[in-house]
């Protein structure tokens, strides 16, 4: 409470602060004024009181405009699908101009999954949160591995990327023999998706050459493999 004028002595003088007004009882007392009582305070959602003013709030899936009056929806933005896998339903990677957005609202729910031959690293599911922003992070699709394959006996195996670690999903790998000696049965096999090899290699083998292409091949100056 404060008064009209500097020195003032009369209670006629004495006014409220922004926020009060004046008891009906008791002209030296200010009661709070509830700013919500009309029209909602001119909040769009929800108005509370508080002593000397009010505030505005929005329901949930909202925010506050910079006027703290009015409230938006809350979107996240689409998200992008990871090499080699895709985003699920359609709707959580459509862009602004596809008109789509409105549907990423708080709540939303969307999944990562990965073509086939690839595993999923990371959270398969994240959620459009009340900040606008995603839950958790970006998965990505790795591709799925099979065992380095073994030479056969008196072989190789090519390029050098079958024989150190791991080798990825539909990588082809070669079967070589050393001089001297010739391959029978199959020529290579391929990383399958079920982190198998393809075809069976139990026939391939490097059998020593016959004397007189073995004799050809030294005059022909062969290299190592053959």
């Amino acid at each position: 409470m404060t008064t009209l004028a500097t020195g003032a002595t009369s209670q006629a003088d004495c006014i409220c602060v922004p926020g009060y007004v004046l008891s009906a009882h008791l002209a030296t007392l200010c009661s709070d004024i509830n700013e919500c009582d009309e029209d909602n305070g001119g909040c769009e959602h929800k108005c509370q009181n508080i002593p000397g003013s009010y505030k505005c709030a929005c329901s949930s899936g909202f925010q506050l405009r910079a006027d703290n009056h009015t409230c938006y929806r809350v979107i996240c933005s689409p998200l992008k699908a990871p090499r080699h896998g895709h985003v699920f339903p359609p709707e959580c990677q459509m862009t602004p101009d596809e008109g789509q957005t409105s549907w990423l609202t708080q709540g939303t729910v969307c999944s990562y999954k990965c073509k086939r031959g690839y595993t999923l690293v990371g959270e398969a599911y994240r959620t459009c949160e009340a900040s606008g922003v995603w839950s958790g992070q970006v998965a990505t699709c790795r591709p799925k591995t099979c065992e380095a394959p073994k030479p056969p006996e008196n072989g190789l195996v090519l390029p050098e990327a079958c024989t150190t670690g791991p080798v990825p999903f539909q990588r082809r790998c070669k079967f070589r023999c050393l001089k001297g000696f010739q391959l029978k049965g199959r020529t290579g096999s391929k990383c399958l998706a079920s982190q198998k090899w393809s075809g069976s290699r139990s026939g391939t083998k490097c059998l020593p050459k016959s004397p007189r292409a073995a004799s050809s091949s030294t005059n022909e100056n062969s290299p190592v493999l053959n």
